[in-house]
């Protein structure tokens, strides 16, 4: 449906539901065209790979594997500096533990827009 795009972002924090766990990712507007963004992250459904980079190796988890998931993104934000938009996941499919380990890193995420989100209204509280 849509082409897959490399983005770097600064992972934010993580939020633990009842059903559903979210991920904050941010990027700079002079990395993201807001048109695209638009396009690509509200009321979508993604195939995403999430990784972890830094400019020293020592800086990273030991052990960090990429996270690949179907997420839904509803909306996004978008300031003077930069795009924010909130990944939902699916709880019963995450690795929790590997999803926090995401939390106030800086990386990249490859996204394709694979169709709509499944309910693309924010959830109330989840």
């Amino acid at each position: 449906m849509g082409k897959a795009r490399t983005i770097k972002v600064d992972f934010g924090n993580v939020s633990v539901g009842k059903e559903t766990c979210r991920l904050s990712v941010k990027m700079g507007r002079n990395d993201m065209d807001i048109g695209v963004a638009e396009a690509m992250f509200c009321g979508a459904r993604l195939r995403t790979s999430l990784v972890v980079t830094a400019d020293d190796p020592a800086l990273l988890p030991e052990v960090l594997p990429n996270l690949e998931a179907v997420v839904d993104a509803k909306k996004m934000l978008v300031g003077v500096e930069d795009i924010s938009v909130s990944l939902t996941f699916n709880k019963k499919d995450t690795d929790l533990k590997v999803l926090s380990a995401f939390a106030s890193m800086s990386g990249e995420i490859i996204a394709e827009r694979i169709g709509d989100a499944k309910d693309a209204k924010e959830p109330e509280g989840d």
